[in-house]
C-alpha cells in the first residue's frame, strides 16, 4: 500500500492541510513544535482504523478547536496497483466512503472493505486496539 495524498479538515488545530505527492518511499513531515505534525498522524490513523461511527471521548477530541464542523479526513492510497479513495466524516452526520478497483463502499460496507484492503480484522471494542491491526503499528 502506497499512501499518495492526505487531507485534513477541521481536525483540532487544523482547520485545513492537504499533503499531496507522497513519495512511494521515505516521507518526513517537519514543522515546529505545535505544527500539527502529530494530528496529521492521528488523522492518518483514525481515517484507515477507526469507525466513522461513534462519538467516544476520544473522537470527541477530535473536533476543531476554531469550528465546529465535523473533522474530515480523505486518504488516496495505492493497493495492488489499484487507486482508491478514502473519505471520512466524524461526529455531525458521520460517514464513510471508499471508491476504487470500480466499487464504491459507503459507511459500513467501506469500513469491511478497508479492512480487507488492509488486512486487519474487525475489532471487539469500539477503538481498535494494536493487536486488531497486525503490523501496522510498527509503520
Amino acid at each position: 500500500m502506497h499512501i499518495t495524498r492526505l487531507e485534513v479538515r477541521n481536525w483540532q488545530g487544523l482547520k485545513l492541510q492537504v499533503i499531496p505527492d507522497l513519495s512511494p518511499g521515505l516521507n518526513l513531515i517537519v514543522g515546529p513544535n505545535e505544527s500539527g505534525k502529530s494530528t496529521l498522524v492521528r488523522a492518518l490513523r483514525f481515517g484507515l482504523f477507526e469507525s466513522h461511527k461513534g462519538k467516544s471521548e476520544a473522537k470527541r477530541n477530535l473536533q476543531g478547536w476554531t469550528s465546529s464542523d465535523a473533522p474530515e479526513v480523505l486518504i488516496e492510497f495505492i493497493s495492488g496497483n489499484i487507486p482508491y479513495k478514502l473519505h471520512k466524516r466524524f461526529l455531525k452526520v458521520p460517514s464513510a466512503n471508499l471508491e476504487g478497483a470500480g466499487l464504491i463502499g459507503k459507511d459500513d460496507d467501506a469500513e469491511g472493505q478497508l479492512r480487507v484492503l488492509l488486512r486487519i480484522r474487525e475489532g471487539a471494542g469500539r477503538e481498535r486496539k494494536d493487536e486488531d491491526l497486525g503490523l501496522w503499528p510498527l509503520v
